[in-house]
């Protein structure tokens, strides 16, 4: 979960402002959530998409073995890997929600992936370290690749 909340927590000086190409949206527990910056990349067929807003909120799916359209689901049953992340906050007043581990459930959907671009939809559940659950849905996101 260390890895994870790493995870969740780096890319703020890596983050592509957004441009017409560039978005990330969703609701976390019905509140709007519009990411001011959004990036993405794709190594090792590891799919990494981070939207942030402002200081203090991210928005994240990694998705493991990524090499076509289709949809990835999170399961309860530990049986895939994929992972839907929220945190809110900074330093150490930092909440980190995490659909690993048998944490959550969800699906990300990816609607195009190409080696320049990805876009796609998501919705999951996640839970943080004290059990408290947030409720990520009406997800989307469109980002170039760096």
């Amino acid at each position: 979960m260390g890895l994870v909340a790493f995870s969740l927590l780096v890319g703020f000086s890596s983050c592509t402002e957004l441009s017409d190409e560039l978005s990330m949206t969703c609701k976390v527990d019905g509140a709007d959530f519009e990411a001011s910056a959004v990036v993405s990349t794709l190594k090792d067929d590891v799919l990494i998409v981070t939207g942030t807003k402002g200081v203090d909120e991210q928005c994240q799916i990694i998705l493991y073995d990524c090499t076509a359209t289709g949809t990835y689901e999170i399961n309860l049953n530990f049986t895939e890997k994929h992972i839907g992340g929220f945190t809110k906050g900074t330093d150490t007043n930092t909440d980190v929600y995490v659909s690993s581990g048998g944490l959550g459930t969800g699906s990300i959907v990816i609607s195009e992936l190409s080696e320049t671009n990805v876009e796609g939809t998501f919705q999951f559940t996640a839970k943080n370290t004290e059990g408290a659950e947030v409720s990520v849905t009406e997800g989307a996101f469109k980002s170039t690749l760096q």
